[in-house]
């Protein structure tokens, strides 16, 4: 999977790709930033570890005005996976700065 984004906002952006069941606009936010934790279940947020990255799970940091390209091995990946792919700074999701990704291969 490639990644080529450009960051059209004023601010950079930590870019977080992860994997949930909740709806892209309906994920869980603690002190302005989403809540990703590493594990299963109804209503949870994890990592898409599909790239290799610890916690805060970032896949680069985008500059303002600048594009960012990152190409992603989905080796081992389900056949057909909802992602969000997110800018997870202080209050990012909240301004919208995410979008939905169905991966469907």
């Amino acid at each position: 999977m490639r990644f080529e984004l450009h960051n059209s906002g004023t601010l950079a952006c930590d870019i977080v790709l992860v994997l949930t069941s909740l709806s892209a606009d309906a994920l869980p936010v603690k002190d302005g930033q989403v809540v990703i934790a590493d594990g299963d279940g109804p209503g949870h947020v994890r990592p898409d570890l599909t790239y290799e990255n610890d916690a805060p799970y970032t896949l680069g940091r985008v500059a303002p005005g600048a594009d960012f390209s990152q190409e992603i091995a989905m080796e081992g990946a389900p056949k057909v996976d909802d992602r969000v792919i997110l800018c997870n700074g202080v209050g990012d999701y909240q301004h919208g700065r995410f979008a939905p990704i169905r991966f469907d291969r």
